[in-house]
């Protein structure tokens, strides 16, 4: 039984990190198709795919790999003895808080600031974009060292005293 359950967090995380990092790659195509001047209805079109897929796939997919690699680290992956966990967790906490305090309420920003007067808010639209693009480059580059790190799982050596 206990076989049954680590293999299901594994195959969960595994879909949670597809939902995840599948969404962030449709945003950049879903940006870029609707690039060119903020004031056209193509960005407005773009902008509200990218929050339908934030609000569906990322941000679930998110609690889902958090979620089942807690679900795994219970399990009995120690991080104590394996450095490499550690490093993987703390930049796992490092993705969600720039997702949660940078990435998210951009997007949110950029929608609103979108919806209600494009023209007028040109300047605080361009500025948001900014940081999400800045924000979400950092955390792709994250992710994938975590997925690596969790691929290649490490035998970092500890220095003796």
């Amino acid at each position: 039984m206990r076989r049954f359950i680590y293999s299901s967090l594994k195959v969960l995380h595994l879909m949670g990190l597809v939902l995840f990092l599948g969404s962030i790659f449709g945003h950049i195509v879903a940006g870029s198709l609707g690039g060119g001047p903020v004031s056209g209805d193509r960005f407005l079109a773009a902008r509200e795919h990218i929050a339908a897929a934030t609000q569906f796939l990322t941000v679930p997919g998110l609690v889902l790999v958090l979620a089942s690699g807690v679900g795994l680290w219970l399990m009995g992956w120690s991080v104590k003895n394996s450095r490499w966990l550690g490093v993987h967790m703390g930049l796992a906490v490092m993705v969600t808080l720039i997702a949660f305090v940078v990435v998210l309420p951009a997007g949110a920003e950029m929608m609103a600031l979108a919806s209600t007067d494009m023209v007028a808010n040109v300047e605080k639209i361009v500025a948001a974009n900014r940081f999400e693009d800045i924000g979400g480059a950092v955390n792709v580059l994250l992710i994938l060292i975590i997925t690596g790190l969790g691929v290649a799982k490490p035998k970092w050596a500890r220095k003796r005293s």
